[in-house]
Protein backbone atom coordinates (compact mmCIF):
# COMPACT_ATOMS: atom_id res chain seq x y z
CA UNK A 1 0.00 0.00 0.00
CA UNK A 2 1.36 3.42 -1.40
CA UNK A 3 1.48 5.69 1.97
CA UNK A 4 1.91 9.34 1.44
CA UNK A 5 2.66 11.92 4.10
CA UNK A 6 4.10 14.64 1.85
CA UNK A 7 3.69 18.20 2.71
CA UNK A 8 1.01 20.10 0.36
CA UNK A 9 3.60 21.52 -1.93
CA UNK A 10 5.35 18.34 -2.61
CA UNK A 11 2.14 16.17 -3.29
CA UNK A 12 2.32 14.37 -6.57
CA UNK A 13 -0.45 12.58 -7.08
CA UNK A 14 -1.10 10.91 -10.42
CA UNK A 15 -4.24 9.43 -12.12
CA UNK A 16 -7.46 10.12 -11.12
CA UNK A 17 -8.82 8.59 -7.80
CA UNK A 18 -11.62 7.49 -5.80
CA UNK A 19 -11.18 8.71 -2.54
CA UNK A 20 -12.66 8.02 1.02
CA UNK A 21 -12.72 10.69 3.29
CA UNK A 22 -12.39 10.69 7.11
CA UNK A 23 -9.90 9.93 10.08
CA UNK A 24 -11.17 6.25 10.49
CA UNK A 25 -10.19 5.55 13.95
CA UNK A 26 -10.66 2.42 14.87
CA UNK A 27 -11.80 1.67 11.16
CA UNK A 28 -15.11 0.60 12.98
CA UNK A 29 -17.96 -0.80 10.66
CA UNK A 30 -18.82 2.14 9.32
CA UNK A 31 -15.59 3.57 8.51
CA UNK A 32 -15.23 0.50 6.29
CA UNK A 33 -18.54 1.18 4.79
CA UNK A 34 -17.24 4.41 3.50
CA UNK A 35 -14.18 2.89 2.43
CA UNK A 36 -15.58 -0.01 0.46
CA UNK A 37 -17.76 2.49 -1.36
CA UNK A 38 -14.42 4.03 -2.78
CA UNK A 39 -14.00 0.77 -4.22
CA UNK A 40 -14.09 -0.28 -7.72
CA UNK A 41 -14.67 1.88 -11.08
CA UNK A 42 -11.34 1.11 -12.07
CA UNK A 43 -10.12 3.92 -9.86
CA UNK A 44 -7.60 3.76 -7.30
CA UNK A 45 -8.86 3.35 -3.74
CA UNK A 46 -7.33 6.02 -1.81
CA UNK A 47 -8.12 6.90 2.12
CA UNK A 48 -7.64 10.61 3.00
CA UNK A 49 -7.22 11.20 6.67
CA UNK A 50 -5.16 13.24 8.73
CA UNK A 51 -1.99 12.52 10.77
CA UNK A 52 -4.02 13.88 13.72
CA UNK A 53 -7.40 13.28 14.69
CA UNK A 54 -8.82 16.95 13.92
CA UNK A 55 -11.50 16.51 17.05
CA UNK A 56 -8.49 15.14 19.57
CA UNK A 57 -6.43 17.72 17.71
CA UNK A 58 -8.58 20.79 18.66
CA UNK A 59 -9.55 19.46 21.92
CA UNK A 60 -5.97 18.60 23.42
CA UNK A 61 -7.24 15.01 24.66
CA UNK A 62 -5.66 12.07 22.49
CA UNK A 63 -7.70 8.42 23.23
CA UNK A 64 -6.82 6.48 20.02
CA UNK A 65 -8.82 3.16 19.50
CA UNK A 66 -6.13 1.92 16.50
CA UNK A 67 -2.32 2.69 16.84
CA UNK A 68 -0.86 4.62 13.07
CA UNK A 69 0.67 1.51 12.35
CA UNK A 70 -2.19 -1.34 12.78
CA UNK A 71 -4.48 0.94 10.72
CA UNK A 72 -2.73 1.17 8.29
CA UNK A 73 -2.18 -2.75 8.47
CA UNK A 74 -5.60 -3.15 8.68
CA UNK A 75 -6.13 -0.72 5.60
CA UNK A 76 -4.33 -3.11 3.44
CA UNK A 77 -5.69 -5.80 4.52
CA UNK A 78 -9.18 -4.39 3.32
CA UNK A 79 -8.10 -3.48 -0.21
CA UNK A 80 -6.67 0.26 0.25
CA UNK A 81 -3.96 0.66 -2.18
CA UNK A 82 -3.08 4.16 -0.96
CA UNK A 83 -3.02 6.10 2.30
CA UNK A 84 -2.40 10.03 2.33
CA UNK A 85 -2.38 11.61 5.82
CA UNK A 86 -2.50 15.23 5.62
CA UNK A 87 -1.19 17.67 8.05
CA UNK A 88 -4.03 19.39 10.02
CA UNK A 89 -2.61 22.41 10.21
CA UNK A 90 -1.76 22.90 6.40
CA UNK A 91 -5.49 22.94 5.58
CA UNK A 92 -7.20 24.09 8.84
CA UNK A 93 -7.38 27.19 7.77
CA UNK A 94 -8.97 26.78 3.92
CA UNK A 95 -12.59 27.68 3.14
CA UNK A 96 -14.62 24.54 2.27
CA UNK A 97 -14.10 25.43 -1.35
CA UNK A 98 -10.79 25.94 -1.33
CA UNK A 99 -9.95 22.85 0.09
CA UNK A 100 -12.21 20.77 -2.36
CA UNK A 101 -10.79 22.72 -5.25
CA UNK A 102 -6.95 23.19 -4.11
CA UNK A 103 -6.56 19.79 -2.18
CA UNK A 104 -9.49 17.09 -3.74
CA UNK A 105 -9.67 18.22 -6.85
CA UNK A 106 -5.96 19.67 -7.90
CA UNK A 107 -3.75 17.56 -5.22
CA UNK A 108 -5.22 14.40 -4.79
CA UNK A 109 -7.18 13.90 -8.73
CA UNK A 110 -10.70 13.40 -6.77
CA UNK A 111 -13.04 11.59 -9.51
CA UNK A 112 -15.54 9.55 -7.29
CA UNK A 113 -15.75 10.39 -2.88
CA UNK A 114 -17.68 8.43 -0.67
CA UNK A 115 -17.80 9.72 3.06
CA UNK A 116 -19.95 9.60 6.24
CA UNK A 117 -23.46 11.91 6.19
CA UNK A 118 -21.94 13.58 8.72
CA UNK A 119 -18.69 14.28 7.23
CA UNK A 120 -17.65 18.21 7.99
CA UNK A 121 -14.65 19.83 6.05
CA UNK A 122 -13.06 23.24 5.37
CA UNK A 123 -11.83 26.37 7.87
CA UNK A 124 -14.14 26.21 11.27
CA UNK A 125 -15.70 22.73 9.50
CA UNK A 126 -18.06 24.86 7.89
CA UNK A 127 -18.48 22.73 5.11
CA UNK A 128 -21.12 19.39 4.89
CA UNK A 129 -22.40 17.09 2.67
CA UNK A 130 -25.03 19.28 1.17
CA UNK A 131 -21.89 21.68 0.32
CA UNK A 132 -19.60 18.79 -1.00
CA UNK A 133 -22.78 17.32 -2.99
CA UNK A 134 -23.05 20.88 -5.24
CA UNK A 135 -19.36 20.88 -5.72
CA UNK A 136 -19.09 17.38 -6.84
CA UNK A 137 -21.63 17.97 -9.22
CA UNK A 138 -19.97 21.49 -10.40
CA UNK A 139 -16.77 19.33 -11.14
CA UNK A 140 -17.98 16.12 -12.15
CA UNK A 141 -16.94 14.38 -9.38
CA UNK A 142 -19.39 11.05 -8.34
CA UNK A 143 -20.40 11.37 -4.90
CA UNK A 144 -21.27 8.48 -2.50
CA UNK A 145 -22.41 9.57 1.29
CA UNK A 146 -23.02 6.63 3.84
CA UNK A 147 -25.74 6.50 5.96
CA UNK A 148 -25.09 5.82 9.89
CA UNK A 149 -24.85 2.30 10.73
CA UNK A 150 -26.23 1.51 13.68
CA UNK A 151 -25.93 -1.29 16.39
CA UNK A 152 -28.60 -2.55 18.55
CA UNK A 153 -30.62 1.09 17.15
CA UNK A 154 -28.07 3.33 18.12
CA UNK A 155 -25.46 4.96 16.27
CA UNK A 156 -21.59 3.00 15.61
CA UNK A 157 -19.10 6.13 16.13
CA UNK A 158 -15.67 5.92 17.25
CA UNK A 159 -17.17 8.04 20.68
CA UNK A 160 -19.56 5.18 21.47
CA UNK A 161 -16.77 2.73 21.34
CA UNK A 162 -14.87 4.88 23.17
CA UNK A 163 -17.18 4.98 26.15
CA UNK A 164 -17.91 1.40 25.68
CA UNK A 165 -14.40 0.41 26.10
CA UNK A 166 -13.79 2.68 29.22
CA UNK A 167 -16.92 0.59 30.59
CA UNK A 168 -15.31 -3.11 30.10
CA UNK A 169 -17.90 -3.81 27.78
CA UNK A 170 -15.49 -5.54 24.98
CA UNK A 171 -18.11 -7.66 23.43
CA UNK A 172 -20.40 -4.76 22.02
CA UNK A 173 -17.20 -2.91 21.24
CA UNK A 174 -15.90 -5.48 19.25
CA UNK A 175 -18.83 -6.16 17.64
CA UNK A 176 -19.02 -2.56 16.46
CA UNK A 177 -15.37 -2.77 15.62
CA UNK A 178 -15.38 -5.78 13.50
CA UNK A 179 -12.35 -6.87 14.95
CA UNK A 180 -11.40 -7.51 18.71
CA UNK A 181 -9.90 -4.17 20.38
CA UNK A 182 -6.14 -4.81 20.65
CA UNK A 183 -2.56 -2.96 20.55
CA UNK A 184 0.61 -4.45 20.55
CA UNK A 185 3.55 -3.45 22.86
CA UNK A 186 7.06 -4.74 24.26
CA UNK A 187 7.17 -7.02 27.26
CA UNK A 188 9.34 -4.76 29.85
CA UNK A 189 10.15 -6.32 33.56
CA UNK A 190 7.80 -6.31 36.43
CA UNK A 191 8.41 -7.13 39.98
CA UNK A 192 8.79 -10.74 39.07
CA UNK A 193 6.00 -12.09 41.59
CA UNK A 194 4.28 -14.15 39.83
CA UNK A 195 7.48 -16.32 38.94
CA UNK A 196 7.30 -17.22 42.64
CA UNK A 197 3.75 -18.69 42.31
CA UNK A 198 4.46 -20.35 39.00
CA UNK A 199 2.26 -17.83 37.10
CA UNK A 200 4.73 -15.55 35.47
CA UNK A 201 2.96 -12.61 33.87
CA UNK A 202 4.11 -10.14 30.67
CA UNK A 203 3.98 -6.56 31.39
CA UNK A 204 3.08 -4.09 28.43
CA UNK A 205 2.44 -0.34 28.77
CA UNK A 206 -0.09 1.10 26.82
CA UNK A 207 0.75 3.07 23.61
CA UNK A 208 1.35 6.95 24.25
CA UNK A 209 -2.21 8.49 23.44
CA UNK A 210 -4.05 5.21 23.52
CA UNK A 211 -7.58 5.08 25.25
CA UNK A 212 -7.67 3.21 28.55
CA UNK A 213 -10.09 0.47 29.09
CA UNK A 214 -11.76 -0.40 33.10
CA UNK A 215 -9.16 -0.98 35.03
CA UNK A 216 -9.82 -5.02 35.85
CA UNK A 217 -8.88 -8.22 34.66
CA UNK A 218 -9.76 -9.29 30.89
CA UNK A 219 -10.13 -12.84 28.69
CA UNK A 220 -7.66 -11.95 26.18
CA UNK A 221 -6.43 -13.84 23.23
CA UNK A 222 -2.28 -13.25 23.01
CA UNK A 223 -0.24 -13.39 20.19
CA UNK A 224 3.27 -13.96 20.44
CA UNK A 225 5.57 -14.92 17.13
CA UNK A 226 2.44 -15.27 15.36
CA UNK A 227 1.28 -18.01 17.79
CA UNK A 228 -2.28 -17.56 19.76
CA UNK A 229 -2.35 -18.07 23.51
CA UNK A 230 -5.56 -17.34 25.84
CA UNK A 231 -4.57 -14.91 28.60
CA UNK A 232 -5.97 -13.18 31.75
CA UNK A 233 -4.90 -9.81 31.61
CA UNK A 234 -5.00 -7.21 34.15
CA UNK A 235 -5.28 -3.55 33.17
CA UNK A 236 -4.52 -0.91 36.03
CA UNK A 237 -1.65 -0.23 38.57
CA UNK A 238 -1.90 -3.85 40.02
CA UNK A 239 -2.58 -2.28 43.51
CA UNK A 240 -1.69 -6.12 45.53
CA UNK A 241 1.67 -5.24 44.71
CA UNK A 242 2.17 -1.60 43.12
CA UNK A 243 2.75 0.34 40.37
CA UNK A 244 3.68 3.74 39.37
CA UNK A 245 2.22 3.31 35.68
CA UNK A 246 -0.60 1.89 34.03
CA UNK A 247 -0.08 -1.63 32.79
CA UNK A 248 -1.53 -4.63 30.91
CA UNK A 249 -0.27 -7.84 32.90
CA UNK A 250 -0.98 -10.49 31.25
CA UNK A 251 -0.66 -14.43 32.53
CA UNK A 252 -0.74 -16.53 29.31
CA UNK A 253 -1.89 -19.97 29.39
CA UNK A 254 0.93 -22.95 28.38
CA UNK A 255 3.48 -20.45 28.00
CA UNK A 256 6.63 -19.95 30.63
CA UNK A 257 9.53 -18.33 27.97
CA UNK A 258 11.23 -15.59 28.56
CA UNK A 259 9.85 -12.88 26.23
CA UNK A 260 11.06 -9.96 27.72
CA UNK A 261 12.11 -6.97 24.90
CA UNK A 262 9.31 -8.61 22.21
CA UNK A 263 6.61 -7.25 20.99
CA UNK A 264 3.19 -9.24 21.49
CA UNK A 265 -0.19 -8.27 20.82
CA UNK A 266 -3.27 -8.60 23.26
CA UNK A 267 -6.94 -8.69 22.00
CA UNK A 268 -9.70 -7.94 25.13
CA UNK A 269 -12.50 -10.29 24.63
CA UNK A 270 -14.58 -10.06 27.65
CA UNK A 271 -14.47 -8.00 31.36
CA UNK A 272 -14.12 -10.84 33.70
CA UNK A 273 -13.89 -8.44 37.03
CA UNK A 274 -12.59 -5.15 38.11
CA UNK A 275 -9.12 -4.62 39.56
CA UNK A 276 -8.90 -5.55 43.05
CA UNK A 277 -6.50 -5.27 46.09
CA UNK A 278 -5.82 -8.89 47.72
CA UNK A 279 -5.01 -9.14 51.60
CA UNK A 280 -2.12 -11.81 50.25
CA UNK A 281 -0.35 -12.52 47.55
CA UNK A 282 -1.69 -15.92 48.33
CA UNK A 283 -4.80 -15.02 47.80
CA UNK A 284 -3.89 -13.41 44.45
CA UNK A 285 -2.75 -16.06 43.32
CA UNK A 286 -5.46 -18.67 44.02
CA UNK A 287 -7.53 -15.38 42.27
CA UNK A 288 -5.32 -15.83 38.86
CA UNK A 289 -6.09 -19.32 38.73
CA UNK A 290 -10.00 -18.71 38.77
CA UNK A 291 -9.76 -15.90 36.61
CA UNK A 292 -7.96 -18.52 34.12
CA UNK A 293 -10.86 -21.07 34.34
CA UNK A 294 -12.96 -17.62 33.48
CA UNK A 295 -11.34 -16.69 30.35
CA UNK A 296 -10.64 -20.39 29.10
CA UNK A 297 -14.40 -20.75 29.10
CA UNK A 298 -14.97 -17.27 26.99
CA UNK A 299 -11.99 -17.92 24.13
CA UNK A 300 -11.74 -20.94 22.08
CA UNK A 301 -8.81 -20.89 19.83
Amino acid sequence: MEIVTNNLSELNIKGERALALGFFDGLHKAHREVISAASGENLLCTVVTFKEDPSLYLSGKTEYLITDSDKEKELCKIGVKSLVKLDFNEVKSLSPEDFFSEVLLKKLKAKLISCGDNYRFGNKAAGDVKLLSRLCEKNGVKLTVIKPSKYENELISATRIRGLIKEGEMEIANIMLGRNFSFKGIVIKGNRIGNKFGFPTANVALPIGFIKPKFGVYATIVTISGKKYIGVTNVGVKPTVGSDKILAETWIQGFSEDIYGQNIRIEFVKFIRSEKKFDSLEELKNQVFLDAEKAKSEINI
